[in-house]
This record gives C-alpha cells, structure tokens and sequence, in this order.
C-alpha cells in the first residue's frame, strides 16, 4: 500500500523491538493494527466520496448538454389547428384579465 518492502518492515520491527518492552509489544501491535484499519476505513470512503462528486459532475455536464441537442420550435412545427386553440387561448384569458380589472360596480353597469 506504502510502497514499503520486506527490508523496511524488518527495520520497523525491529526499533519497535528494542524501544516497546516486550510486555507491552502486544498491546502496542493491537493498537497499531487498530489504527492500520482505521486510516484504511478513512482512505476507503475518502475515495468513495471522490468517486460520487465525479459522477455527479458527469451527470449535471450531461444535463447541461441535453437541452442543446433539443429542436426548438418552429413555425412549420405549429400547424393552424394548434394556431386556433393558441388564439382562443389568448382571447379567454384576456378576457379573464378584463373581467378581473373590473370592479363590482362596473360589471353591474354592463
């Protein structure tokens, strides 16, 4: 993982050796492993949250590139039955913006 080799841990054992004393060597390579795992677990998800961000990333560039691929409409996509309905559309709700402006009195009077 390291990098390290079988000389290097030779060595490393060797002053853990001589400066642990042997009762506690145990326990010291307890806790060492204990930590060994830990920063393994903590390199894991660190990774893991990389490989999310990225894809993430993908996704939203992804996103952002498809409205470009899509056609805008166009006169020829509009036909004069769609043209009709808009027409009546924009005359029912400007009739609707007219009745709205206008206050209880004045629809009394029309």
């Amino acid at each position: 993982m390291f990098g390290i080799g079988f000389s290097e841990i030779v060595t490393i054992f060797l002053i853990i050796i001589i400066f642990v004393r042997p009762d506690d060597l145990p326990k010291f390579l307890r806790n060492a492993g204990r930590l060994y795992g830990k920063a393994k677990k903590f390199y894991n998800e660190l990774i893991q949250v990389k490989d999310r961000i990225i894809k993430e990333m993908d996704e939203a560039t992804t996103l952002e590139e498809k409205p470009k691929d899509t056609p805008k409409i166009s006169s020829e996509i509009i036909t004069p039955e769609t043209k009709t309905i808009m027409t009546s559309e924009a005359v029912s709700s400007q009739e609707i913006k007219e009745d709205l402006s206008l206050t209880p009195l004045q629809k009394s009077d029309s």
